[in-house]
């Protein structure tokens, strides 16, 4: 199957992301101008490859539930956790596939499940999608490698579609304050959550803060809620918010009612601080650390206050990849986070490296 662009859909055909090719059933609809959910779990994908320790094949790979509202699994090219977290490199050629480490984590129970690769996957890895009960597949690249991969999965009756990068029909300015432009040739795990809370972030429809929000387990091996301020979900719910009132529901609350509170010492990243309210939320919730990038709208440091009297971990994701990013021309682009408007005795960013293969 070809990719279609973005712009110019099939006549007829309503797509919400414009590719006709993608006929996922929440695919269904007007195009939409904003990001599509399949395009922030490709750039989270691609965030992984970049934590990838392999010399070739630094690839990422993100499986989602039928829904598209619950990770599954996450993974990137690498070795085994324990040797990596040593600092011994494996041997050459015997990194797992990105495909493998996130099929381990997500299990086969759950079926029509979602792949998210930034390479099509070779033939034993659309085995293993097969067997795990995958039925999408959404690929940036084709390599060599993955032309027997493709073929063997359309002939088991998948969904296969190359999705190129997603642009917007018009030119409007990226959203302040939020990264783009292209990726490090390397990144930490932890810096590829915050990417992912950057690209979900996008999708959000209020005008005048857009937040993302990933909630992980605490070995960092899991996603456990992903989220984005908006309203009820699947409808335009507009006519029924009060004129003093934003109506939206915060990104923190959103990824927080996916992650649930059973599971304890969660860690969340966020691309703005959190308001009072959703330290609270995050407390109650078993979060006991907290990765941002820059102040919330109002200023207000009085969640990140709240967070430091419970004894939670803040970390202000402030680090030389993150203090630079680069624009598509390949260019240095600052961003602007002044330091008067950054919270006293911020944490510096927790530097976890590659300990997980996936």
């Amino acid at each position: 199957m070809t990719a279609h662009s973005a712009t110019q859909p099939r006549r007829g055909t309503r797509v919400k992301d414009g590719r006709p090719d993608n006929t996922h059933p929440l695919n269904r609809g007007a195009y939409q101008e904003r990001i599509p959910l399949f395009e922030s779990f490709l750039r989270f994908a691609e965030a992984l490859a970049r934590c990838s320790p392999a010399h070739s094949h630094r690839t990422g790979c993100v499986l989602v539930s039928c829904n598209l509202e619950r990770v599954l699994g996450a993974g990137f090219a690498g070795g085994a956790a324990t040797m990596l977290a040593a600092g011994r490199r494996t041997r050459g050629g015997s990194h797992l596939h990105a495909e493998e480490h996130a099929l381990l984590i997500a299990g086969a129970v759950e079926k029509d499940k979602l792949m998210f690769v930034t390479e099509a996957p070779c033939y034993l890895c659309a085995v293993r999608a097969l067997n795990s009960g995958v039925s999408h597949v959404y690929y940036r690249t084709a390599g060599a490698r993955g032309r027997d991969g493709l073929e063997l999965l359309r002939r088991a009756g998948k969904v296969v579609v190359q999705y190129p990068r997603w642009r917007p029909r018009g030119a409007g300015p990226h959203p302040a304050g939020l990264v783009a432009g292209r990726l490090p040739s390397s990144l930490t795990l932890p810096e590829a959550y915050q990417r992912f809370a950057e690209a979900l972030a996008l999708r959000s429809t209020d005008g005048s803060q857009k937040v993302g929000c990933v909630v992980v387990s605490a070995d960092l091996e899991r996603v456990l809620g992903v989220g984005y301020n908006g309203g009820a979900a699947g409808m335009n719910d507009r006519d029924f918010i009060p004129a003093d009132r934003s109506g939206y529901v915060h990104a923190e609350e959103n990824a927080l009612l996916k992650a649930g509170a059973i599971e304890k010492n969660k860690v969340m990243f966020l691309t703005h601080t959190p308001c009072v309210m959703c330290a609270k939320r995050a407390i109650n919730s078993g979060v006991t650390r907290v990765h941002c990038r820059q102040p919330n709208q109002r200023g207000d440091a009085m969640g990140i206050a709240l967070l430091r009297q419970a004894g939670k971990q803040v970390v202000w994701w402030q680090g030389e990849r993150s203090k630079h990013a680069e624009n598509e021309k390949g260019e240095q682009a600052t961003i602007e986070t002044p330091n008067s408007a950054r919270p006293s005795g911020a944490a510096t960013l927790i530097r976890v490296g590659h300990e997980h293969g996936g």
